[in-house]
């Protein structure tokens, strides 16, 4: 973690030059400490000055020192680092189905999704809510529920089967493997 001091900000950087990380700008309670971080010496229990001493005041995300890098191509338009792949298939786990690589290669050739995660070089929230309601719009013809929607678990449809237990047997068809 880096500390910039400026005439009236402190920045943090949680990176480094080789990792992707945050960017956190604090500003001032007027009396030159930030507010962010005179909360956060509470919660710890410490004093402003001694949580400035710190080395590392946030944790750093861990991320592989050893990426793969290979290139995938994805359309001939463009190609996927591996760990991007990957990353997108570990991402798409929480719907309750993996796919295998494969199969993400090809979800990712038939929707615009590879080449948002191209520009952004991460999977990142916005990408896996799109992958999840373009999966459950390949599968169903249904948007992804959201909001807390009850139709996730609960409310059947005309067929008597939630969701979750439609989706899940869509997957099973396509071939996709079942997380329990």
């Amino acid at each position: 973690m880096k500390l910039l001091n400026t005439k009236n900000n402190e920045i943090f950087f949680t990176s480094n030059e080789k990792d992707v990380g945050h960017t956190i700008i604090i500003g001032t309670t007027k009396k030159g400490k930030s507010s962010f971080l005179q909360e956060e010496a509470t919660r710890l229990g410490i004093s402003y000055d001694e949580l400035l001493n710190k080395v590392d005041l946030v944790p750093q995300r861990t991320m592989p020192d050893k990426r793969d890098k290979t290139l995938i191509e994805i359309t001939p338009r463009y190609k996927l680092e591996r760990y991007l792949i990957l990353d997108a298939i570990s991402e798409l786990s929480c719907t309750g189905i993996e796919l295998n690589e494969k199969q993400m290669i090809l979800f990712l050739a038939e929707t615009k999704i590879g080449s948002r995660i191209l520009d952004y070089d991460e999977v990142e929230t916005t990408i896996r809510e799109s992958m999840m309601d373009e999966l459950a719009n390949q599968l169903l013809n249904e948007q992804w529920p959201t909001n807390g929607s009850s139709l996730l678990n609960k409310t059947p449809v005309e067929s008597g089967k939630s969701f979750s237990e439609r989706f899940k047997a869509a997957a099973i068809k396509h071939g996709y493997k079942i997380n329990e």
